[in-house]
């Protein structure tokens, strides 16, 4: 049977937290997706724009996201155990972090947002993420 990965029905605060943080990997993911179709040659203008600690709406996105996460344990995102929101963020900082997207630094999350970095190394080390990921992404 699969584990449930979201807060229990009654559990009202928990879902909403969870549902925050997966709405917070959204706005992260449509600011950066905000620079795609921008000139070639603005692009790099803009993401360094996007993540300057002053004034970057992607670093204060990222900001915002890092200081929900990890208040009820120091590795899972919301609540006490893995939920939908841990691997939104898995997958969210994987993507920042691969080296994929020019002009955003691949130590952008591990080097200024630490419950970010927690909650994605957590799960990357989960035996049963370790076990999916080589199973369905050969």
């Amino acid at each position: 049977s699969y584990p449930r990965l979201y807060p229990a029905d009654d559990d009202y605060l928990g879902q909403a937290r969870c549902d925050e943080i997966i709405n917070g990997c959204t706005d992260v993911t449509t600011t950066v997706a905000s620079t795609f179709r921008t000139p070639k040659e603005e692009v790099e203008a803009r993401r360094t724009e996007l993540i300057d600690p002053e004034s970057g709406r992607l670093y204060m996105h990222l900001n915002g996201l890092n200081s929900l996460l990890c208040k009820d344990d120091e590795n899972v995102a919301c609540g006490c155990s893995m939920t939908v929101a841990d691997i939104c963020v898995w997958r969210l900082v994987g993507w920042l972090s691969a080296g994929v997207l020019d002009y955003i630094p691949a130590d952008l999350i591990s080097s200024h947002f630490p419950n970010l970095h927690k909650v994605h190394t957590n799960v990357q080390e989960n035996d049963k993420m370790i076990q999916y990921m080589k199973e369905y992404h050969k």
